[in-house]
């Protein structure tokens, strides 16, 4: 699973919807939706919505108990 390494492969280490759909390799729906339920942050609004790599690590980990 590539999103429990600390390195990130893209050059900002924020991510669009798109890029953390692929670093996680999640569905955007499955992203929003915890979002929706406080279990993962969000930054910005419409489509300029960026999440941090680290929020994403930490929210991977989490899943994988």
């Amino acid at each position: 699973m590539q999103a429990t390494t600390s390195e990130s492969p893209y050059r900002s280490p924020y991510l669009t919807v798109k890029q953390a759909e692929e670093y996680t390799t999640l569905h955007r729906v499955t992203l929003w939706r915890a979002c929706r339920q406080g279990k993962l942050k969000a930054s910005g609004y419409g489509r300029a919505v960026r999440f941090h790599v680290k929020d994403l690590d930490a929210f991977m980990t989490s899943r994988n108990r």
